[in-house]
C-alpha cells in the first residue's frame, strides 16, 4: 500500500501544473468566419461529421472557429459547402 501513495502524488503533481502559457497561445490564435452555404442532405457521413464538427447546423448558419490544422483539414475536405473568410477584428470597421 506504500508504493501507491509515491504514485498518486506524482500523479497529482502532474495535474496541477500551471497550463497558463497553453491558454495564452490558444487566445492569439487568428480566427476564420465559416458559413455553411450548401445542405448537407446527400452527402457522405464523414463530410457531415467535418460540418457538425465546426459547429455547423443549418444553411446560413455562421460559426468563428480558431485557425488550426485540424480545422483546415475541416474544412478543406468540406469546402464545397462553406463559405469561408478571416474572422473580422473586433472593435473593427
Amino acid at each position: 500500500m506504500s508504493a501507491a501513495a509515491p504514485a498518486d502524488t506524482g500523479l497529482q503533481a502532474m495535474l496541477s501544473k500551471d497550463t497558463s502559457q497553453g491558454d495564452e497561445r490558444r487566445t492569439e490564435r487568428p480566427m476564420l468566419t465559416v458559413k455553411l452555404v450548401r445542405s448537407t442532405h446527400g452527402r457522405l457521413r464523414r463530410h457531415r461529421a467535418c460540418v457538425a464538427g465546426l459547429g455547423l447546423r443549418r444553411i446560413g448558419h455562421v460559426v468563428q472557429v480558431e485557425d488550426t490544422p485540424a480545422v483546415r483539414g475541416m474544412i478543406a475536405k468540406v469546402g464545397y459547402l462553406l463559405d469561408v473568410r478571416p474572422a473580422a477584428e473586433p472593435g473593427g470597421a
